[in-house]
């Protein structure tokens, strides 16, 4: 009986599956126009509204969603072809993420990202206005933030974002990006398809830099320019383009948390790794997580120590195995049924001689077992950890209850050295290769703990709700209460 209720349930899904794609095959032909095709994005809207409860577990809303949004009505179903090209969607892990078919995204993200792709493609780069941005030498989560806000500047003011060549930005690479090429481009698809080339041909006189819109006191000028942070007193750096708007008040996100949805939007436009730059993380991954893929139901721990402690108090590592405790608990939360044999070994493949599997899973020998191991008998998730400090490493790899990997990246031996410091030190492409990796491997997770004050947390945060599908996902801040409100800037 039970196997008759699976079939049925799989034919009705798969019908289901084959009218949304239909639906949003039709709509990803808005691509190439500078305006949204009604019919196509009322299409998109109306596959988007249609939820059914058997077609897949709704998980919980992500924290950005209403208090009073239930999880069936945040559920808005994605699939990679209704992303604008390049997005990044599971292509460079081999796990369950590239079958994972449909799964949730957060309101309006398939809209907004062709809207954003129409914005960055002129159909003619020489009649077009441009805002020419200079990135800031910092993290890499920071730099992709403060590009994001200024692509939001960007589009509220109608010009398209370029940015500018800086060879001596830190993570610009000669070698690898050739002469000429803007940083974003050695890594990622372009942002536009025109370039700062575009912005500056024919200009003689200074570029005027400006920090809002109020501040181009000639909307003709062909560019202005922006570098810094955003420091004008009548534009935030929370603000969200006045385009989306409408769609926002009308749809089940936070008004208050509208800047997070933008940071989301925005991060998923820019972070669309290139085919070189997918070649090379799927060569780094075979050689840096070998033999291994992340399960369904792993949970995602990003550790962020080192010189965060500038800005606030690190977080023990005990409160982040807490928090994965506390998770593994939650009704909301349901993984036992994918789990089997893969945790049987260790960082390099080798049969764990440490651990035994029983009935119900892995059973270290420690002398107080968690309770959760006493009661609920289940196989406790994966965990796949990610941290610039090895001392982290140490201390989950000594937990003998979970299956904990992570990737063979380089560290920091210092973790009080600044970034810039370390980027420095290893070069700036080492770095951002072995992030990358990171991150890839973080978003085919299926659960995440984090500290949302960390940049790069909150890009995991936000790609994972986004164009890798996985918005309806648990996720804990092991910095706040949870749900977290406190979302930084």
């Amino acid at each position: 009986m039970r196997g008759g209720n699976n079939r049925q349930r799989k034919s009705r899904c798969s019908v289901f599956t084959l009218l949304v794609h239909i639906i949003f095959q039709a709509a990803a032909g808005v691509h190439g126009s500078s305006i949204l095709d009604v019919r196509s994005a009322q299409a998109a809207s109306a596959a988007e509204q249609s939820r059914t409860a058997w077609l897949v577990p709704h998980g919980v809303p992500h924290h950005i969603y209403k208090a009073n949004v239930s999880a069936v009505e945040a559920w808005t179903p994605c699939h990679p072809d209704a992303y604008p090209p390049g997005a990044w969607v599971s292509r460079t892990g081999g796990g369950h993420g590239q079958a994972s078919g449909f799964g949730s995204h957060l309101y309006g993200t398939a809209k907004v990202q062709r809207f954003i792709w129409a914005h960055q493609h002129p159909s003619d780069c020489s009649t077009a206005k441009y805002l020419l941005y200079t990135p800031i030498a910092s993290g890499i989560g920071s730099i992709l933030h403060q590009m994001g806000q200024a692509l939001a500047l960007a589009i509220e003011m109608q010009r398209v974002l370029v940015i500018a060549y800086t060879p001596q930005f830190p993570y610009y690479s000669a070698a690898r990006c050739g002469v000429g090429v803007s940083f974003e481009a050695c890594y990622f698809e372009p942002l536009s398809s025109c370039s700062w080339r575009d912005a500056t041909e024919g200009i003689t006189d200074s570029i005027p830099s400006i920090n809002s819109p109020s501040q181009v006191t000639n909307p003709a000028l062909k560019t202005v320019q922006m570098s810094g942070h955003f420091t004008a007193s009548d534009y935030h750096c929370q603000s969200v383009p006045p385009q989306f708007h409408s769609l926002l008040r009308g749809g089940p996100i936070d008004w208050d948390k509208k800047h997070y949805w933008w940071r989301a939007q925005s991060v998923a436009y820019i972070v669309r790794p290139n085919a070189r730059t997918l070649a090379e993380l799927a060569m780094r991954k075979r050689r840096v997580y070998p033999g291994r893929q992340i399960r369904r139901g792993t949970i995602s721990v990003h550790v962020r120590h080192g010189d965060k402690h500038i800005e606030s108090t690190p977080i023990p590592d005990k409160v982040y195995l807490a928090q994965a405790e506390q998770m593994a608990r939650s009704a909301a939360f349901s993984w036992t049924e994918s789990l089997g044999r893969a945790g049987a070994h260790d960082q390099a493949g080798q049969p764990n001689q440490n651990r035994q599997y029983g009935q119900f899973g892995w059973r270290g020998q420690i002398r107080q077992p968690i309770q959760i191991r006493q009661q609920a008998r289940v196989q406790l998730p994966p965990i796949f950890l990610s941290t610039e400090d090895p001392s982290t490493i140490e201390f989950f790899a000594r937990q003998p209850l979970w299956d904990v990997s992570y990737a063979n990246v380089t560290r920091k031996p210092d973790v009080s050295k600044s970034t810039l410091s370390y980027v420095e030190e290893i070069g700036g492409y080492e770095e951002m290769l072995n992030s990358l990796v990171n991150l890839d491997l973080a978003l085919e997770c299926d659960a995440w703990i984090g500290t949302l004050s960390s940049n790069w947390c909150r890009l995991i945060d936000e790609l994972r709700a986004t164009v890798r599908c996985r918005a309806h996902g648990s996720f804990l801040d092991a910095e706040q209460k949870n749900p977290p409100q406190e979302l930084n800037w």
